[in-house]
């Protein structure tokens, strides 16, 4: 089963799933023609948090949350937040997507990269229905 909030973005998925992928090479086919159908909702600036029940193993969680940047002043982050001030440069925040899907793709898929994104890249070639 596969379930998104696009319509474009769940035929991807289930394409994925017809041509023999996994349900990870399914999740990651559906989230990135997420990203071009719905790319106010969803897309590659966003951070990723993944649940993966793999046969046979424990669950993983692969975590997407923003890093902060190696130089980052823990003081001046501090006084960010204090300030209100979440709008602009310094609030903004590295984007997961692209590597969290790409690493759950690798660890955890059965497909290549190229492979999970031609559902995504079809959709932008040819158009996708907008909601109201």
């Amino acid at each position: 089963m596969v379930a998104s909030g696009s319509e474009e973005a769940t035929r991807a998925g289930v394409a994925v799933l017809e041509r023999g992928g996994n349900a990870v090479d399914a999740a990651v086919a559906a989230a990135f023609a997420l990203g071009v159908a719905d790319p106010g909702g969803s897309g590659l600036g966003g951070l990723t948090y993944m649940l993966i029940a793999p046969d046979g193993g424990n669950p993983v969680a692969v975590d997407g949350s923003t890093p902060a940047p190696l130089a980052a002043d823990p003081a001046a982050l501090r006084a960010i937040r204090e300030s209100g001030a979440y709008f602009g440069h310094a609030a903004a925040s590295v984007p997961t997507t692209p590597a969290t899907l790409a690493h759950a793709l690798a660890r955890y898929g059965t497909m290549d990269l190229i492979d999970v994104l031609e559902p995504a890249i079809e959709i932008a070639d040819r158009g996708y229905r907008l909601t109201r």
